[in-house]
């Protein structure tokens, strides 16, 4: 017998008789939802995060102000 032949055969007499799972949490949309969800309600909060850096940044901070609204921004 051949290897593939045997995994073959493992997998039709093992995955055929698993129920399939529809539960919430074994789907992709339970995660991808609330992420946006999260993402468009703080989407203000980055945006003026963004303003402070670029614009409220005391002189003493010039050197990083880049490094941190490119920390910022990714």
């Amino acid at each position: 017998m051949t290897t593939n032949y045997l995994v073959q055969e493992y997998y039709l007499s093992n995955y055929i008789r698993c129920p399939k799972n529809e539960g919430l949490l074994s789907s992709w949309e339970s995660l991808a939802y609330p992420s946006h969800l999260f993402m468009i309600m703080l989407m203000p909060l980055y945006i003026f995060g963004g303003y402070c850096i670029l614009y409220k940044t005391p002189n003493s901070m010039k050197p990083v102000k880049w490094p941190l609204f490119n920390w910022h921004v990714w």
